[in-house]
C-alpha cells in the first residue's frame, strides 16, 4: 500500500467522534421534547392520549414530575437523557418494557 497524506490523516476518527456528538445532542433534544410534551399533556387533562403515549407519559413522569413552578431543569434533562441513552425509551416504544 502506498502511503499518502490522506492515509496518515484519515478523517474517519473525527467523523466517528462527530457522529457520537450528534447522537448525544439528539438524545438531549428528545429528552427536552418529551418533558415539554408531558407537561402539555398534564395541562390538557382530563383528555386522554393513545395507550402507547400514556405509557410513555407514565414512564417520563417517574423521572420528571409535573412542574408547578419555575425550576432548574438540568438534573431532569440529564436523568432523562441517560435513560434514553440506555435504550429504555426505545424498548418502551417497541413494547418490551413492563411498568416498574
Amino acid at each position: 500500500m502506498r502511503i499518502t497524506p490522506f492515509n496518515l490523516f484519515s478523517p474517519q476518527g473525527w467523523s466517528a467522534r462527530k457522529v457520537l456528538k450528534v447522537i448525544e445532542n439528539v438524545e438531549r433534544v428528545l429528552a427536552i421534547e418529551l418533558m415539554a410534551a408531558c407537561q402539555a399533556i398534564e395541562l390538557r387533562r382530563p383528555n386522554k392520549c393513545t395507550a402507547k403515549i400514556e405509557q410513555i407519559y407514565d414512564w417520563v413522569r417517574t423521572i420528571v414530575p409535573f412542574m408547578e413552578d419555575d425550576e432548574s431543569l438540568h438534573s431532569h434533562i440529564e436523568e432523562l437523557t441517560k435513560k434514553i441513552d440506555e435504550g429504555v425509551l426505545l424498548n418502551l416504544v417497541k413494547g418490551e418494557v413492563k411498568k416498574e
